[in-house]
């Protein structure tokens, strides 16, 4: 795997994992403002949105652990060429 794939891949994972974050904090906010509007409802929707928000606390969870893992790749290669330059 070349290391212009591994950089497309990882940035796809960053992408998605801040966009379905985005989406399970917003369908738990979603979920939190029509518990009072539709009292009929109330435990399923508190429910979607506790799912929600444990959802959305994994999901920055994983955001940050391919943001870290970006941060070692551009560690790693400004070491490597930092030892090329002084050999």
């Amino acid at each position: 795997m070349s290391l212009e794939s591994t950089r497309d891949d990882l940035a796809d994972r960053r992408r998605i994992a801040l966009f379905l974050f985005y989406v399970a904090a917003l369908l738990s906010a979603v979920a939190i403002t029509l518990v009072p509007k539709v009292p009929s409802l109330r435990t399923l929707l508190l429910a979607l949105a506790i799912a929600g928000a444990g959802a959305a606390i994994l999901l920055l969870l994983r955001f940050l652990r391919s943001n870290d893992e970006r941060e070692q790749q551009i560690n790693y290669r400004a070491h490597d060429n930092r030892q090329q330059r002084t050999q």
